[in-house]
């Protein structure tokens, strides 16, 4: 792989790569379009950052606009061809550029810029590649752009960096050992995801027949009959603000109830510990509670190991406090993610377009309660199984960003040469 290109270089330039401005090897056609999509439900693509991905763009989700004001668009120079690279310039600045070849008519907003390679210089592909070397990437980040709420590329100055450009047959090869690169990247995410999918769903066949009638012989009661206590949380509106400078603590929304456990992100909002106290008086969670999403995304989990001291739960995240002389916690949570009470919820929830489940309704879920050594040998099957499909679901990220390190790490030494003197 190296050798190869090495030779390349030996052959072709052993003095060194020369170096060329951005606006000496292609052309700015657009830095995008301030135009703000009407939001019409037929007509042209209008993309933005967000729709952007590692390697072209997600339609699904995309504004559209009329006819009339494509052909403006277009007029004004918005619209790639095939060919031209497109880079993002807000916020993941340089994380996406890709060569476009969706053969899709569309439209660019101005948080994307389009450009045009002369490949009499350069190839579209090597010029995407470049533009996501980590090193970079970085100094654009450092000193090339604007600072404040959102970076933003300043493509004045960006335009007027110097770039390695070799010979073309050097850059078809680094091009073509990248791409090879990508698609084994991509082949192995695809392999992970449809392990864990296999595993997910292997899961869930196990986890119906272990509560079926067969597997389990025993009586059937509703819910409210072996609950002790069941209350919700606090929403802010005129009771606490959110990400205040002084909030430490968590606030616990349906985002962060992940199964078994609660689960905190970069994304998780704050509450200072006045708010906590407010939460906490209505909530008043404790070791051995359930907690439940019982708005919009209904049916979400958590068990509590242990009383929480430093978070809260929003409202319509139930707490769930069972009589264990009854029934056990964690047999009542696999319960909740079986097929029948997924269903059961289903037609219980009410509303447009946030539904909820009301505690009233929430109270006849029927449950099944068989003996108390039954409940414990399906929490210890569960469990074990539980571990080993959470095991691939945490490895995969790490895997598949290990792999993408690997290859930024390649990425730049590919594209790192020696500067020809003049």
């Amino acid at each position: 792989m190296m050798n190869r290109i090495d030779e390349l270089i030996e052959r072709l330039c052993p003095d060194g790569v020369e170096y060329k401005r951005i606006d000496e090897v292609c052309v700015l056609v657009s830095d995008g379009s301030h135009y703000s999509p009407r939001g019409v439900s037929s007509g042209y693509p209008m993309l933005s950052v967000k729709d952007m991905r590692r390697t072209g763009f997600d339609y699904s989700s995309c504004k559209m606009v009329s006819k009339q004001d494509f052909d403006r668009l277009e007029a004004e120079g918005s619209v790639p061809e095939n060919n031209d690279v497109l880079v993002a310039k807000d916020g993941s600045m340089l994380k996406y550029a890709f060569v476009f070849r969706d053969n899709c008519r569309c439209a660019i907003l101005s948080s994307i810029a389009i450009l045009r390679p002369n490949n009499h210089y350069v190839l579209p592909d090597y010029l995407a590649h470049y533009f996501q070397k980590d090193t970079f990437r970085e100094a654009v980040v450092a000193k090339h752009s604007s600072k404040g709420g959102v970076p933003r590329i300043i493509l004045k100055k960006f335009k007027q960096l110097s770039i390695p450009i070799p010979p073309k047959e050097v850059q078809q090869e680094i091009v073509r050992v990248l791409d090879s690169f990508a698609e084994l990247e991509a082949e192995l995410e695809a392999e992970l995801e449809a392990e864990l999918e296999a595993r997910q769903s292997q899961f869930d066949y196990y986890r119906d027949s272990l509560f079926s009638e067969e597997s389990l012989s025993c009586k059937w009661q509703v819910l409210g009959d072996v609950l002790t206590d069941l209350r919700t949380g606090l929403n802010p509106r005129k009771n606490f603000q959110l990400n205040t400078p002084d909030a430490e603590n968590y606030y616990v929304t349906v985002r962060e109830l992940a199964g078994n456990r609660v689960s905190f992100s970069d994304k998780t909002d704050r509450v200072n510990d006045d708010a906590l106290a407010l939460i906490d008086n209505r909530a008043h969670l404790k070791k051995g509670d359930l907690l439940f999403s019982a708005t919009g995304t209904v049916g979400r989990t958590a068990y509590l190991e242990e009383k929480p001291s430093n978070w809260g739960i929003k409202e319509g995240v139930y707490a769930l406090t069972v009589d264990t002389n009854a029934v056990l916690p964690k047999f009542l949570l696999y319960f909740f993610h079986t097929s029948e009470a997924t269903s059961w919820f289903a037609a219980a929830a009410e509303g447009g377009t946030v539904v909820s489940v009301s505690m009233a309704k929430m109270r006849n879920l029927p449950i099944p309660v068989p003996s108390i050594e039954e409940q414990q040998r399906v929490i210890e099957i569960l469990d074990k199984f539980d571990a080993l499909t959470n095991g691939i679901a945490e490895g995969l990220p790490a895997e598949i960003e290990a792999r993408r390190k690997q290859n930024a790490y390649y990425r730049d030494k590919l594209l790192s040469f020696k500067e020809k003197v003049a």
